[in-house]
């Protein structure tokens, strides 16, 4: 991944033993997750969303910003709908969200960006861009 700035990666299984392997010793300590969406940026690894205990999601932005720190960023408004298995890009300081899974396994075609720089979620309308 050296040297690249827009790698998305795939995980199915995120769990405490991986971040343990990581050394992980600071809060917050990402929670045990299925699917989330990661992807590898110039600031850090980012992971978002993912199903965890009791069919909940997560909704939370987790940055690793070094080997064995990780963040929560945060945001001054609303964030889309909880999801899994969702699409992650990074352009630009901006975090990239397509589609995914909600809590009711429903398919989501909406599009988020969410600004590092504002901490805030931006809704992208799809109907004034993709032609049906």
């Amino acid at each position: 991944i050296e040297g690249k700035s827009n790698v998305t990666i795939s995980a199915k299984y995120v769990s405490d033993e991986l971040f343990d392997s990581f050394c992980i010793t600071n809060d917050p300590k990402p929670p045990l997750a299925l699917c989330p969406s990661g992807v590898y940026t110039p600031l850090g690894t980012i992971y978002y969303g993912g199903m965890i205990e009791n069919s909940e999601i997560n909704d939370k932005i987790y940055i690793l910003k070094s080997i064995n720190k990780w963040e929560i960023l945060k945001s001054n408004n609303s964030p889309p709908e909880h999801r899994y298995g969702a699409f992650i890009s990074f352009f630009n300081n901006y975090i990239i969200i397509f589609g995914g899974k909600n809590k009711k396994n429903e398919l989501l075609n909406d599009l988020w960006t969410y600004s590092i720089e504002n901490q805030e979620w931006i809704h992208i309308d799809l109907k004034n861009i993709v032609n049906k």
